[in-house]
């Protein structure tokens, strides 16, 4: 079972000007590992993104983590 430890929401903005918004949530496994699971909802063109992941913090770091999440997110571009 996951134990809830936190979770942050709030409304963003990519580097190209597009509005999303983040949930962050963090669990605590039976094993003491640390879990982050963001997702992201974006709203465009008449449809909804979701970007989702799911990182062990205990192993793999949270700022890296973090790099590759936001290197996507600014990486979308809903021009047609």
């Amino acid at each position: 079972m996951l134990k809830v430890v936190e979770i942050k929401k709030e409304n963003k903005i990519t580097e190209n000007q597009i509005e999303y918004y983040e949930i962050k949530n963090t669990y605590i496994d039976k094993n003491s590992n640390k879990w982050l699971m963001p997702f992201c909802f974006i709203v465009q063109n008449n449809n909804v993104y979701i970007l989702y992941g799911i990182v062990n913090e205990t192993m793999f770091a949270a700022s890296a983590a973090d790099e590759i999440f936001y290197g996507i997110i600014n990486s979308l571009n809903f021009e047609q």
